[in-house]
This record gives structure tokens, C-alpha cells and sequence, in this order.
């Protein structure tokens, strides 16, 4: 059978991928025990940590593909809430960074894999 010449040719994924993934995924699982009122999880898609809030009335999402940036944005939401704020200021502010974020592929920092 013959390709045409325009057509790419599919590599399988690497095995370091599926490793990677099923570590974020650990990741995301050991977060998720940790804090509750939010749901959190890895993206293999978007190769991306995404947590949900259920603290207050409004939803509020945050994607981020570092750990530790995740975990200091879920800390200014609930300082946000506990202040009587609702959190959106602060997801209005890290818009920016988030779709910033999302152009760069995610770094694993030595804190991430423990």
C-alpha cells in the first residue's frame, strides 16, 4: 500500500510520555485528596494540571502545567474566598498567564514528581 506524498507517516508515542502522564496523573490524584472543595486533574490532551472549584456559588477554573503555580493560585482563591471575595479578580488576573502558560509544554519541577 502506498502514501500519498503528503501524508505524514504516525510514530507511535514514546514510552517516556505514557510515564509522564500516568506520574501527573498521580500527581493530580494526591492533590485531589489534599484539597478539598476542589476537583483536580491532569489533562493528557493539554498536558496541563486543571482544578475546579466548589468552594463558593461561582465556577471558577484554573489550568495550570506547573504544580507548584497551580497550588499558589488555588491558595489565593481560598484566601480570596475566606476574605469575602469571590476568587474572579483573581482568575481575571491570571487569564493572561494562563493562555501564556499554555503556549510553553509543561516543566516537571523535582517538587512535581515527589
Amino acid at each position: 500500500m502506498r502514501r500519498s506524498a503528503g501524508r505524514a507517516r504516525r510514530h507511535p508515542r514514546a514510552s517516556g510520555d505514557a510515564n509522564r502522564n500516568l506520574q501527573a496523573e498521580a500527581v493530580a490524584a494526591s492533590l485531589q485528596s489534599a484539597y478539598r472543595g476542589w476537583v483536580i486533574i491532569w489533562s493528557a490532551w493539554r498536558q496541563a494540571f486543571t482544578a475546579f472549584c466548589a468552594l463558593g456559588a461561582d465556577p471558577l477554573i484554573i489550568d495550570d502545567t506547573s504544580v507548584s503555580r497551580l497550588l499558589g493560585r488555588i491558595g489565593e482563591v481560598e484566601l480570596a474566598a475566606t476574605m469575602g471575595g469571590t476568587g474572579e479578580d483573581v482568575n481575571a488576573r491570571r487569564a493572561a498567564e494562563t493562555m501564556r502558560d499554555r503556549a510553553r509544554p509543561p516543566r516537571f519541577s523535582r517538587e512535581d514528581r515527589a
